[in-house]
């Protein structure tokens, strides 16, 4: 069944068209120059602490339930609510966009998964569990939809597909690979209730480094490019 999800999705993606952009001439390193951009830094940073914060999460939920005796129900419709969560949030905003810029949306995101990890590190029956993986509409969705947004409206039309790789590499790839890394050594030392604990204060990190971000004035490298940046390079 994964199989040919995976094919059918596969061929689907050949149906999305993208308005083209004027590359122009570009080192193939250009897109290093943009971490010179302090903003852009900024929210590549909190973008990267926030990935660590949530591989407690990614990586250990299934140990973390199985642990505390709860059926194996518990884990799949959790997941399955913090899709259905991740999904609402996605569709709805283009709309939100229009009023609230991408850096506050982060912000609500960090905050938000903030309070999902301090409701995990107390949370032992299966409807509180259930009821906190709804806020991975934020811990993911807002946060990813936001990410990409910012990116789209801090570079130039010209690097906007290296600004993206830029950022997913950031994001998941060191995020990933630290958080992992952190989640399982910490897992064996501190168990599963004080290791959300600590992701709950590790969201604070990414929280305090977009409230350094300053909100954009001009769009001198991409005038064409209002508020309501699109999600796609």
């Amino acid at each position: 069944v994964a199989l040919a999800l995976m094919v059918a999705y596969f061929g689907w993606s050949f149906t999305v068209k993208a308005r083209a952009a004027s590359v122009g001439e570009h080192h193939p390193l250009s897109a290093l120059g943009l971490l010179r951009r302090r903003d852009l830094a900024l929210m590549l940073g909190a973008a990267c602490a926030h990935w660590i914060a949530c591989a407690p999460f990614h990586g250990m939920f299934s140990i973390h339930v199985t642990a505390l005796n709860l059926p194996p129900w518990v884990i799949g419709l959790s997941s399955g609510m913090g899709v259905l969560a991740e999904v609402a949030v996605m569709y709805a905003y283009p709309r939100a966009a229009r009023r609230v810029s991408p850096r506050w949306v982060l912000l609500a995101a960090f905050l938000a998964s903030a309070l999902r990890w301090a409701g995990m590190a107390a949370a032992t029956s299966p409807m509180a569990i259930i009821a906190l993986s709804l806020l991975h509409g934020m811990t993911f969705g807002a946060f990813y939809v936001a990410a990409v947004a910012f990116v789209a409206q801090r570079v130039p039309d010209t690097l906007r597909a290296s600004g993206q790789g830029l950022m997913t590499s950031v994001t998941f790839g060191l995020g990933g690979l630290f958080g992992y890394v952190f989640a399982g050594t910490a897992y064996d030392w501190l168990g599963g209730h004080r290791l959300f604990a600590v992701s709950a204060a590790a969201e604070l990190l990414p929280a305090l480094l977009i409230l350094l971000v300053r909100e954009p004035t001009a769009r001198r490298d991409n005038p064409r490019a209002g508020h309501r940046a699109p999600l796609t390079p």
